[in-house]
């Protein structure tokens, strides 16, 4: 993200995103999961979407990924080598049973189903 639209500063790095697209039906998808390389170096997709499902507030999505990410990064590192950052959006979707979502702590600072850490 340190690129983003950065033509000028993006020496060794792609200003360009990856941008992928995907239908989200009803009952289908319930959160995304965005994060830096920090994160995805020591986390696999699988394990990311096993924690998400299983948290019960976006807030709390993101504190596991971010402490696993840690975790992982001094299992196989010794230390923690890159940064990570983790942000975890609800979908409301029309004719969801499950309502709104929940707001997260403000403590990891989040608004409206939509936590980063």
């Amino acid at each position: 993200t340190r690129s983003l639209g950065d033509w000028d500063a993006s020496r060794g790095l792609t200003p360009e995103p990856d941008v992928h697209y995907f239908v989200v039906a009803p009952g289908g998808h319930r959160r995304v999961v965005i994060a830096s390389d920090g994160l995805w170096d020591v986390v696999s997709l699988a394990e990311a979407a096993a924690v998400t499902r299983l948290a019960r507030t976006t807030a709390m999505s993101a504190q596991a990924l971010a402490s696993m990410g840690e975790k992982g990064h001094h299992a196989r590192f010794g230390k923690l080598r890159d940064d990570i950052t983790v942000v975890i959006v609800d979908l409301c979707l029309p004719g969801d049973d499950e309502g709104a979502p929940p707001v997260a702590s403000a403590r990891v600072g989040s608004a409206c189903g939509c936590s980063v850490m």
